[in-house]
Order: C-alpha cells, then structure tokens, then sequence
C-alpha cells in the first residue's frame, strides 16, 4: 500500500500542476501574458508615430526645381526643447527615374518630390535580457500624452550626385503641434526646404 502511494502521489501532484492549465482558449497559457506591454494596463492610446515631409528644392533662373534624392537623412527633431532624435526618409530607389534636368550638385525635377519620414515617438527594443536593460527602458521612455507642443526640426543631410553629404540647417523651421486625446499618428506636415 506504501509502495501505490509513492507511485500515485507524484502523478497526482504532476496532475494538480497541469489540470489549472487547461482551458478552452486556444491562445491561453497561465504563466505567459500575450500583452507586451510592461508599462500600464490601461486601454490609454498615446501618441506614438508623427509623420512629416520634405520637399528640398533650389531656385535656379527664378524658377523653382526639386532635388532627386535616394533619401534624406540624420534629420535632426526636437520637442519642446527637451526630446530629440535623428531619423532617416525612407528610401528612393532611383534606378528607374530619368530626372529632367540637373545641374553640378542634384538631379531635380520640376514636380515636387515629397520625402517622408516616419517618427517613432516611443520605442521598446527587439531584445530585452537584463534587469538593466528594463530598468533603462523604463526611465528613457516618454509618451506624448495629450495636448501642445513646440516641434523643431533642426537639420538633415542632402547627398549630391557625387556622393557628398550637405548639411542643411533649418533653424526657423519650427511647428505647432497638437496631441488629441487617443490618437497615436499625426501629420506634421509638408515643408518645402530651399537649399541653398
């Protein structure tokens, strides 16, 4: 009788562990959350994308022509004096384009060529390994929550048709922006740039 009990006692406790476990969802696992979020249980959407454009041109003749460019990049963006990054356009591929015009420095176009630039506002790595790395998510991370803020785009670089990186600094260039409750895009808008 000793001996059954020692058997039976370990496949019952094996049993006890596993029988809370079951459920009729599919996608349920007691020690798992599918919710990625580590930082509130609210429903709360806060803004996370701002998106933006830009048209770089010169003005060559008194008329004014837009540059052809893979992408813009290291553009410089501040908010409210206290937040900034530096972010890249997407990409342009431009194998298939027969500008109309160039001159020494670009290719142009007479159509306005807009870059756009999709902003993360807030970012949680691919890999999180260290309580350190947690604890450095947690005290970096900032959410845009509701109301107006004061956007500034700095800087970005041009590369010209010989591979040289340009600096064009806009230090006037600054936007209103305004937070609505439960939106997580907006639009910044459409900056035609001229450089010069």
């Amino acid at each position: 009788m000793k001996r059954t009990t020692m058997v039976w006692a370990p496949i019952i406790a094996l049993f006890s562990i596993l029988l809370p476990s079951c459920s009729e969802e599919d996608d349920y696992y007691p020690y798992y959350s599918y919710d990625s979020s580590i930082y509130s249980d609210s429903d709360k959407v806060y803004m996370s994308e701002m998106i933006l454009f830009i048209r770089p041109y010169i003005v060559e003749n008194g008329e004014r022509k837009y540059i052809i460019t893979e992408k813009i990049f290291d553009l410089r963006l501040k908010i409210n004096n206290f937040w900034s990054g530096s972010f890249d356009s997407y990409f342009f591929d431009l194998s298939h384009l027969n500008p109309q015009d160039q001159n020494d420095q670009y290719f142009l176009s007479k159509e306005a060529i807009p870059y756009p630039f999709s902003i993360e506002i807030s970012t949680v790595p691919d890999e999180l390994l260290t309580a350190g790395d947690y604890s450095n998510l947690l005290n970096n991370r900032w959410n845009l929550q509701p109301g107006a803020y004061i956007t500034q785009i700095q800087s970005f670089y041009i590369r010209t048709i010989e591979g040289k990186d340009i600096l064009v600094t806009t230090p006037s260039l600054i936007v209103p922006l305004e937070i609505k409750e439960g939106v997580a895009s907006v639009n910044l808008g459409t900056f035609d740039i001229e450089i010069k």
